[in-house]
């Protein structure tokens, strides 16, 4: 039987209270005691008793995922994580369609991760409190409403719209409760969505009640600020102090620095065996308001190797989970008498602890576990001796085998002391939960926990019972001592392996899921499994995703399963395998060629968009277009590539804007220099898309704020001309001015440039040069500080017009860098040619550096031209320098 301590606890406070506030008299080494009414006072350890045995509750927990019909059930409370269902609140046919509702728990509670129906697992995401369940079969014919059980909730909207007896004061205020609306379909078509024949059962898997942290500042007295959490501490303190449904303890007589305290150890990350990080406790369960809530609070105690004793001032505070090292420590000189037991392991209550837990992963059912042995005191009494370790509140193995090694260690001691009295020197450990004793006439220099300390009516001694602690046991080798987790169903149990599917392909199928609506199925194939007793399995989930899905099979098929409904134009990532029977045996799980799939319910593409215009304001382009006349237009997409002679296939995505059929807009694109293309595309709401409409191009090379007037003109004097002329001679792409420069029949550098003495410093600058092949095809662009502090410093980019190439130079001295060039084709012979670089602060005079742009021709490749050649040059236009911001 567990042991009532609730009542131990009410009875203590008026005892231990006056205890506190009776301090007057006598002070013995540093403990004041006044004079106590009664014979004895029970403190410390033994008024909470250690780990006591819980009875099998599977039959409970499986029956709290059972809905019923009760005239009057037992109300709930949830602490943590769990799965339920719950009693009907309402459960009824009316105009042809059918309600279920179901109450799970006392509120508020945290919220809802997961709405399953019958065997599976809606599609709404966590912290969802309604809408369809997004699956397969009942599609959009099921949905769910849900309420978080506060007190000012209002009344539910299905069932005061669709039954007229519930009204909108039928609030249920303080009831956690979801409403299942289950719609009809046509009669012929109710088996395809009701294959059961009926409407599906509902469960759903909730975060329990919100708790106060005393750890965290915002949390304060007021029940609003409060938030869901399943650390023990918080949870067990809630229970404690919960004046409707808990022990009903004053909050005034709670030690909150020890349950904060406790709550930081319970926290603290722990690595399992699988590289998962967990907290060292968690907890999550459910229990009537039927049940003796101190049988509650020992389950929850458990769940997280907790102990509560008094404190010095009369407050409940708890401690436990790891190992402290005692503050006290009693010697034999203060001991009057003592009964000592040693331990032996022949003699151990048990040396094999059957272990059990509720399993997240096996829908929240009783599972057992790897049980733990004490394989030295199986060998030393030459029997097994096995024990039930049931924690209906632990959800984690790697937690249960840590909580199994402590109540082991803590059950099997290698010392007991029963009837220890003490002289008054004993008083200082009447209100530790744990000690030193030292007596050397016994050997015994060891940790003990305290299970029962009294004191005499008038101080003069004390006497306590203990057992002592190996602080190891706290230790904990994950690799070693984690033992094996408890195998899914699915999951290979180390039979022969299975080779996987062979032709494993995936593709998507649509299907009329109602009406005019079609949804999108994924379906997986694969070569029929030479075993009668092997089928295709298979999963999915959704790229960006953690949580893979299972596949059903289609109809009698061994080698094809189909997924629920997709959302349409998401990507999916299928994997399948080959199974036994029950999944007992499963080769491993194969990827699919393409791995990756995108849902597509309707895969009719709609016409092209309509193309009005491209008008450029500064750098933005705004786009006038008009959507595709198809009814499944939804998104008009505007793609982008630079260069002359790129087709559709070259560009990127730009812009993208749903738009309905026949509707006009305006996109901006933003650009920089060079010739674009434009194209128009439409998309249907599964992402296919329409034909490119014609494109739309625009040369784009005027540099805003360039230092020199004639980007075109250059037979102007701004235009330096060394060994070279220039005269004007047809025009760019643009259908601007161009200019013929050629090279002199002198022997040297042939070259034009440009200089301007008022760049700052510091500031980064652009030189662009439109050229066209006229006898020469190459040449070099220098960049050169012509002036001040670093004369002479430059860089320079060699260009090939044939090849399409240009290369930048490594940068002489100090004042360039971070130099990018590019060339671009702009029209059938003319190429655009486009240097930036970064300039050097410290490279001007008085915050201003002179650079000069230098055009020298070429005979090819990097080679300057030095012969001159009088009918040899190049056609030159828009050339500028300019800073850039």
């Amino acid at each position: 039987m567990v042991e009532a301590i609730g009542l131990a606890i009410i009875s203590a406070f008026t005892t231990s209270a006056a205890l506190a506030s009776a301090i007057a008299t006598t002070t013995v080494l540093g403990v004041s005691i006044g004079t106590i009414v009664g014979t004895a006072v029970v403190l410390g350890g033994s008024l909470l008793v250690s780990a006591l045995t819980t009875p099998d509750t599977r039959q409970k927990v499986q029956a709290q995922q059972f809905s019923t019909r009760q005239s009057l059930p037992a109300r709930r409370r949830v602490y943590g994580r769990t799965k339920l269902a719950g009693p009907k609140l309402e459960w009824k046919g009316y105009n042809g369609c059918f309600v279920n509702a179901l109450y799970h728990c006392e509120g508020p509670i945290g919220g809802y991760d997961e709405f399953w129906f019958e065997d599976k697992k809606s599609a709404l995401p966590t912290g969802s409190l309604g809408g369809f369940t997004g699956i397969a079969p009942w599609q959009q014919y099921v949905s769910v409403e849900a309420h978080l059980g506060t007190e000012d909730q209002i009344a539910s909207n299905v069932l005061t719209t669709r039954l007229p007896w519930w009204t909108a004061n039928d609030r249920l205020a303080g009831c956690a409760y979801t409403v299942a609306f289950h719609a009809p379909p046509a009669e012929k078509d109710f088996k395809k969505f009701y294959p059961s024949g009926t409407w599906p059962e509902h469960r759903v898997v909730l975060r329990g009640s919100v708790v106060r942290n005393v750890n965290d500042p915002a949390q304060t007295s007021n029940p609003a600020t409060w938030q869901w959490s399943e650390t023990p501490a918080l949870c067990i303190r809630d229970h404690l102090t919960h004046q409707l449904w808990g022990m009903k303890v004053p909050e005034s007589l709670i030690d909150d620095v020890s349950f904060g305290a406790k709550a930081f150890t319970d926290s603290a990350p722990v690595t399992r065996k699988d590289g998962a990080v967990i907290a060292r406790y968690a907890l999550g369960g459910a229990f009537d308001l039927t049940e003796e809530p101190a049988d509650v609070l020992q389950g929850m105690l458990n769940a997280c190797d907790g102990r509560l004793f008094l404190t010095v001032d009369g407050k409940i505070g708890i401690s436990g989970g790891t190992y402290v090292a005692p503050e006290v420590t009693l010697r034999d000189p203060q001991i009057i008498s003592v009964t000592v037991e040693k331990g032996s392991k022949k003699r151990a209550s048990f040396n094999r602890m059957k272990i059990s837990y509720v399993s997240p992963r096996h829908d929240y059912q009783v599972i057992e576990g790897d049980p733990w042995e004490d394989y030295d005191a199986q060998s030393e009494a030459g029997e097994i001796l096995e024990t039930d370790f049931a924690r209906p509140w632990v959800q984690d193995h790697n937690q249960l085998r840590r909580l199994a090694k402590i109540f082991c260690a803590k059950g099997n001691p290698e010392w007991r002391i029963t009837g220890m009295v003490t002289d008054r020197s004993g008083l200082p450990a009447l209100f530790e939960d744990i000690i030193r004793l030292v007596l050397p006439r016994y050997g015994i220099d060891a940790v003990f926990t305290v299970d029962r300390a009294v004191a005499s009516a008038d101080g003069s001694t004390c006497t306590f019972d203990m057992t002592s602690l190996d602080p190891t046991c706290y230790d904990f080798n994950a690799a070693t001592e984690e033992g094996i987790t408890p195998a899914l169903p699915n999951e290979s149990t180390g039979a022969e392996p299975l080779a996987p599917p062979v032709g494993l392909l995936a593709y998507i199928e649509r299907r009329a899921v109602g009406g005019n609506v079609n949804a999108a199925f994924l379906v997986l194939t694969a070569s029929p499994p030479s075993r009668l007793d092997l089928s295709l399995i298979g999963r999915y989930r959704r790229v960006g995703t953690t949580d893979w899905i299972d596949m059903r099979a289609d109809s009698d098929s061994r080698s094809r399963v189909v997924s629920d409904v997709l959302a349409d134009g998401a990507e999916y990532e299928p994997q399948g395998a080959l199974a036994g029977y029950d999944r007992a045996a499963q080769s491993v799980w194969l990827g699919t060629n393409p791995i990756t799939i995108i849902a597509t319910s309707d895969n009719v593409a709609p016409s092209a968009p309509t193309y009005t215009s491209a008008t450029l304001s500064g750098t933005t382009v705004n786009h006038a277009v008009k959507q595709s006349s198809s009814a499944n237009a939804r998104n008009i997409r505007l793609s982008r590539v630079n260069g002359f002679g790129k087709v559709f296939a070259d560009a990127a995505l730009s812009v993208t804007e749903a738009l309905s059929p026949n509707q006009t807009d305006t996109l901006t694109d933003t650009i920089s220099l060079g010739y674009i293309n434009w194209w128009l595309t439409a998309q249907n709401a599964s992402g296919v898309s329409s034909p490119a409409s014609d494109p739309k191009s625009l040369l784009y090379v005027t540099q805003p704020g360039a230092k020199n007037s004639f980007p075109n003109d250059l037979t102007n004097a701004e235009w330096v001309k060394t060994g070279s002329t220039a005269t004007l001679s047809g025009a760019g792409p643009d259908g601007n001015a161009a200019t013929m420069i050629a090279e002199t029949a002198t022997t040297g550098t042939h070259i034009v440039s440009y200089k301007s003495t008022t760049f700052v410093s510091g500031a980064k600058v652009r030189a662009v040069w439109g050229l066209k092949a006229a006898g020469r095809t190459a040449g070099r662009i220098d960049l050169l500080n012509s002036a001040g502090t670093g004369n002479g410093d430059y860089v320079r980019t060699v260009f090939d017009l044939t090849a399409g190439t240009v290369t930048v130079g490594t940068p002489n001295g100090a004042t360039f860098s971070g130099v990018t060039a590019t060339i671009q084709r702009v029209s059938a012979d003319f190429w655009l040619i486009v240097i930036t670089a970064d300039t050097s602060a410290s490279s001007g005079t008085g915050g201003v550096i002179a650079i000069e742009d230098r055009l020298n021709l070429g005979s090819g490749g990097a080679v300057i031209s030095y012969a001159g050649d009088t009918t040899k040059g190049l056609l030159a236009w828009a050339c500028s320098l300019a800073p850039v911001t």
